[in-house]
């Protein structure tokens, strides 16, 4: 989650991805919160159904629409950097640890050929997914994901509010 040492001597920190993601999130809202309310994760569609503020047949678009775009999304992703992951990788493989960099600074050399390819793939699957933390137990992931999601949506619901004040011009409520 914080990115290995040759990360941060890259410019790279939990801080700057935690800013990336805002940002994005951000421009998110301002383009499609005038046309959707900027539905963004399927936890906000769905509790905005239960709650009688979006209508059941938009909410199965919306989390439709949702997943292909995290789909293709991270399609695009891999078409960008693909070349450079198997540069990597074939670096990785062959033991020559300045071009290896990212997903191979933690991992053991003494594998080799195939095995030592899937190694490192398994190491840029973080750059789509976020991974429970090893030391986390599931039922405290769970309530950890739980509440920061009731976090999330008491700021939407709140913003969204038409009784409180416009924090947003670009959301649209329904």
């Amino acid at each position: 989650m914080f990115g290995s040492a040759s990360d941060r001597d890259r410019g790279f920190s939990f801080f700057t991805v935690n800013w990336g993601y805002g940002l994005a999130l951000m421009l998110g809202v301002a383009t499609a919160g005038g046309i959707s309310g900027a539905h963004l994760n399927p936890a906000v569609t769905t509790t905005m159904a239960l709650l009688g503020q979006l209508s059941w047949w938009r909410m199965f678009h919306y989390i439709l629409a949702q997943y292909l775009g995290a789909f293709f999304g991270a399609a695009f992703v891999y078409t960008l950097y693909a070349p450079k992951f198997y540069a990597r990788m074939d670096a990785h493989v062959q033991g020559d640890k300045d071009n290896a960099s990212f997903a191979s600074a933690d991992l053991p050399r003494a594998k080799v050929g195939e095995e030592a390819k899937t190694e490192f793939l398994k190491g840029t699957a973080g750059i789509y997914a976020t991974y429970p933390n090893e030391e986390v137990p599931v039922a405290e992931g769970f309530f950890i994901e739980l509440a920061l999601t009731a976090l999330l949506l008491f700021a939407v619901l709140a913003i969204t509010d038409s009784k409180n004040m416009k924090v947003f011009l670009c959301v649209k409520t329904y």
